[in-house]
């Protein structure tokens, strides 16, 4: 895709979207599918099991990018993103010339 049109991914990543904090039972909905399921947030377990799979969900994203050789630039909601998307794009101006 990126061969046509210059493509770059930017993924903004919420830091309370990693973990979940110890606060017991909670119903909770999956925002894309509407399906809910209650959890117990106080089970270290279960918080552990959570932030596994959103890890395993990040590696899966970087080698999908890698696989179709997209460049992508990692944001976060609780930091200032302009010198990581400033720096990004002088390396790509580098790269480029």
């Amino acid at each position: 895709m990126n061969r046509k049109h210059d493509v770059v991914a930017l993924t903004v990543a919420d830091p309370a979207e990693r973990s979940l904090p110890a606060l017991g039972v909670m119903n909770l909905e999956d925002a894309e599918t509407g399906r809910e399921a209650v959890v117990d947030t106080g089970d270290r377990a279960f918080r552990k099991s959570f932030s596994r799979r959103r890890e395993k969900e990040n590696e899966e994203r970087l080698k999908f990018f890698k696989s179709i050789d997209l460049d992508h630039v990692d944001l976060a909601t609780d930091r200032d993103n302009i010198v990581p998307l400033i720096g990004f794009f002088k390396e790509r101006m580098r790269h480029f010339r």
